[in-house]
């Protein structure tokens, strides 16, 4: 994230450190370094299409592929869709890189994001009988069953005989749309109105800010909840709940906010810092490297479970898991709290339920030695008996991570179990991907 001209500068750096340090050979090759912003630019570019290139000639060797699509707009107004490949190796090697971004720069219909898909599948001379699955961000335009890109792409496969993908909807924009489902608006709309009216005066920011300072406050200032960033909901009515004694001392005088003397607006505050710190908690899991979609799915089904014991506890007045709340049970029962976590639970079952329609032909690639054998299909029935009754691929299985336990599997005596392992390791269970992502 630096402007390429910083090249002209470190140029300037490296002659003085050479001129003080070292020879008048290294010298004289310090002034005659090329690190110009033209230079630099080129340079970046060639280095960028290199990598493009290895990728494309990794891709021919690939068992299987997937996609990862996620469309947003530039600052421009433009419609960028930008594409991820994960493949898989015969040894089970995973490369999962970012492939391109493709402009939309009139309508983004369907057709429109198909048209692109289709021709990064020509630029890149990929074979789409090695395509299995396709992670989307969800919008309409993606995972319509007619005219969205969902159905174009199974209305090609299928007018082609070609066999269907396996779709996903990004589970981590799946949990941050839970997460704005939690209807607390009574709580938020005061956070935010209050931060707002601090953090947008300038006057009354410097004045907040110098007024935690003479009071030796926990914090020096107060955080700005952002729509875009998911993550800033719980760290900001953390931080507004922690400063709540300043904030009110700040405020009288100058606004009425009768809600920070409510006893029962605290106790709803409290609430809701709890469950916003264990979602954001949830976020953080699910992102990361080296998640396997069957991972991402047991986060989210652990924490389904945990909510189930939550709504209990709560019912019953227990609040051992909701610490901030603890600090407020003289405020009548935590019936409303257990009926909000419950909405939660609902909103996690509906949205990651299409996830357990994979979820036996995952567990054969994550745990092949607990799959139940009579629940399995008949394709993989004896080599699963073969497989739970070898001693030495037991002990593997233990020993060795999954990619390296799969990788030394032999193809000839278990070829349906070893192809869905492939095709499972190449499945996105998230359009949100990170470098450096290259994993054995």
């Amino acid at each position: 994230m630096k402007p390429y001209s910083d090249g002209e500068i470190m140029k300037q750096a490296i002659v003085r450190f050479a001129t003080d340090c070292c020879s008048s050979a290294i010298q004289q090759k310090a002034k005659k370094l090329q690190l110009s912003n033209t230079t630099v630019t080129r340079r970046i570019e060639s280095i960028s299409n290199d990598q493009h290139d290895q990728l494309l000639e990794k891709s021919k060797n690939f068992v299987y592929y997937s996609f990862a699509l996620d469309s947003s707009k530039d600052f421009t107004g433009t419609e960028q869709l930008a594409v991820f490949i994960r493949g898989v190796m015969p040894d089970f090697t995973i490369y999962e890189e970012y492939l391109t971004l493709r402009s939309l720069h009139g309508t983004t219909k369907g057709t429109d994001i198909f048209r692109e898909f289709h021709a990064t599948l020509e630029e890149a001379h990929l074979d789409s009988t090695k395509l299995f699955g396709v992670a989307t961000d969800g919008c309409p335009s993606m995972i319509g069953a007619n005219r969205g890109l969902q159905g174009l792409i199974n209305k090609w496969r299928e007018e082609d005989h070609l066999a269907p993908v396996t779709w996903h909807h990004c589970i981590l924009q799946q949990e941050s749309l839970i997460a704005k489902s939690l209807n607390m608006s009574n709580v938020m709309d005061v956070v935010t109105t209050t931060v707002n009216w601090i953090r947008v005066n300038a006057l009354n920011h410097r004045r907040l800010k110098k007024f935690l300072a003479d009071t030796d406050a926990e914090y020096g200032d107060l955080i700005m909840f952002t729509a875009v960033r998911w993550l800033s909901r719980a760290t900001c009515v953390k931080r507004f709940y922690d400063l709540l004694p300043e904030i009110k001392t700040f405020a009288e005088g100058k606004i009425d906010i009768p809600q920070l003397d409510d006893e029962v607006w605290i106790a709803d505050l409290a609430f809701f810092v709890d469950i916003t710190t264990h979602l954001s908690t949830l976020n953080r899991t699910l992102q990361g490297n080296s998640k396997f979609c069957h991972n991402l799915y047991s986060t989210a089904i652990a924490f389904v479970n945990k909510l189930c014991l939550w709504k209990t506890q709560l019912a019953g007045g227990v609040t051992i898991h909701f610490p901030t709340l603890s600090d407020h049970r003289t405020n009548g029962s935590f019936e409303a709290y257990s009926r909000l976590i419950s909405n939660l639970i609902d909103e996690f079952n509906r949205r990651i339920n299409g996830m357990s329609l994979f979820l036996p032909m995952m567990n054969m690639f994550a745990n092949p030695i607990a799959v139940n054998v009579a629940t399995a299909s008949d394709s993989f029935q004896l080599e699963l008996l073969d497989m739970q009754s070898d001693i030495e691929l037991k002990q593997l299985f233990r020993s060795e991570d999954l990619l390296e336990f799969w990788s030394r599997v032999p193809e000839g005596k278990y070829p349906n179990l070893k192809t869905n392992a492939q095709k499972y390791a190449s499945v996105f269970g998230s359009t949100f991907q990170q470098n450096d992502q290259n994993q054995k």
